[in-house]
């Protein structure tokens, strides 16, 4: 605390000693008040999380570029720019939210087949979903829009990853930030769990062998997130989609 004549001395030379006694003393008081420190510093103890709610994180649905989006087509920005506009906005919302806030409110019970049964899918377009399988396919992308690397984007990756342990529940994840304990590869089987978008149900072409290689018309729900979370890496591969 400080003493009361520390509030009455005059400046001058004769009290100059006394002046910087009072003005030390001052500093000392005030330093040792509650939160002064932090607040010198410019930072708190404990920063504070900043609150984050729903309507934040949940897409508008009716956004107008959103009706571009092509069900059931393949994703082809030259065919269909429009789409690949909302592709790209809704990659970089996912981006712009921490990985933890897009777990706490995403849906969590969302089954394969709701995503692809042709009644059920629209009530899940465009919605957070949680999804938990294995990654048995990762592919990077360094040729990006000019978008992407405005917002500080440099890869872009695509991972195919089993529902069920059954290669015919195939979902694609498309996300902005790979985990450091694994890398792009074509053979993987590594369980991971991870929250996107759903974006639409997207028609891809696969490779079947039926005596000879035949290419065929396939559906997979696309979804679009911020990052995997990797859980364990299986011992024992299991047959794997193409």
């Amino acid at each position: 605390m400080l003493s009361g004549d520390c509030y009455s001395f005059r400046v001058d030379t004769k009290s100059a000693r006394h002046f910087r006694k009072c003005l030390a003393a001052l500093v000392l008081a005030l330093a040792t008040m509650p939160g002064f420190a932090q607040e010198l510093k410019g930072t708190d103890p404990e920063p504070k999380k900043k609150l984050i709610n729903r309507n934040q994180v949940e897409l508008v649905k009716d956004t107008p570029i959103f009706k571009k989006i092509a069900d059931k087509k393949p994703l082809d920005p030259k065919e269909n720019p429009e789409e690949f506009t909302a592709f790209t906005n809704i990659l970089l919302h996912a981006r712009s939210f921490d990985a933890s806030v897009l777990e706490e409110f995403s849906h969590k019970s969302v089954t394969y087949e709701s995503m692809t049964n042709d009644e059920q899918r629209p009530n899940f377009l465009r919605e957070l979903v949680k999804i938990k399988g294995n990654l048995v396919r990762l592919r990077s992308e360094r040729n990006l829009p000019n978008v992407f690397k405005a917002q500080g984007v440099e890869q872009l990756y695509a991972a195919w990853v089993v529902l069920d342990k059954s290669p015919e529940k195939m979902v694609f994840f498309y996300f902005t930030e790979l985990p450091d304990t694994v890398r792009p590869n074509e053979k993987l089987n590594i369980r991971i769990e991870a929250d996107g978008f759903y974006f639409k149900l997207l028609e891809y072409t696969a490779d079947k062998d039926e005596g000879v290689i035949v290419q065929v018309k396939q559906y997979a729900p696309m979804l679009l997130g911020r990052t995997i979370k990797i859980l364990d890496e299986e011992e024992t591969p299991f047959a794997k989609a193409d």
